[in-house]
Parts: C-alpha cells; sequence; structure tokens
C-alpha cells in the first residue's frame, strides 16, 4: 500500500513530514496552516507546496504531544488512503484535533 504521509525527519521539537499532493497545491497548504496552530502542543507549521513537505515545530517539555501527533498523522494517512479527494481533508483533521484540545 502507498503511504501518503511520510515521515522525514525528527529532532527534539520538529517533525518534518512529506505529504502526497501537497505539491503545487496551495489550496492544500493554506489550509493546513489556517488550522495548524490550534492543534495541541504545535507551535509552528510551515507547509511546503514546493518540496511537498510540512515541518511541524511543537512543545517537545510536554510528553504528550509527541504521541499525539503520531495518533493524528495515523489518521490522516487513513483518511488519505481511503482515497478522500478533498484537498482540505488534511486540514479538517486538525480542525477535529484542534477542537479535542
Amino acid at each position: 500500500m502507498e503511504k501518503h504521509i511520510n515521515f522525514l525527519h525528527h529532532s527534539p521539537g520538529r517533525i518534518r513530514i512529506q505529504v502526497k499532493g501537497l505539491k503545487g497545491n496551495v489550496q492544500l497548504s493554506e489550509a493546513i496552516h489556517s488550522t495548524a496552530n490550534k492543534v495541541y502542543g504545535v507551535k509552528q507549521i510551515s507547509a511546503s507546496t514546493v518540496t511537498g513537505s510540512v515541518l511541524i515545530c511543537y512543545d517537545h517539555a510536554d510528553p504528550h504531544v509527541l504521541p499525539y501527533l503520531q495518533s493524528m498523522m495515523n489518521e490522516a494517512e487513513e483518511l488519505l488512503g481511503r482515497g478522500v479527494a478533498d484537498p482540505a481533508a488534511f486540514a479538517r483533521l486538525l480542525s477535529a484535533y484542534a477542537k479535542e484540545k
């Protein structure tokens, strides 16, 4: 099965992921930016339509943030794997997590 979200790099407080379909997709990039800062423990997020990657800066002092982000990414992968064609699906997932905060 093809993955839609791939982890590229992790260091304390920073995760870089590759999101299939982000390259050249300004709508998806804007949707990610609009909700990501509302997600528990996220300090900043940058989604690049040039590289197709997302950089997530998070509070590494909180031991609950990394498992929370992992759970969110697993759910996003499942959504994208089901062929959700809406480019804002990832952003809607982030919004749902933000409401749980």
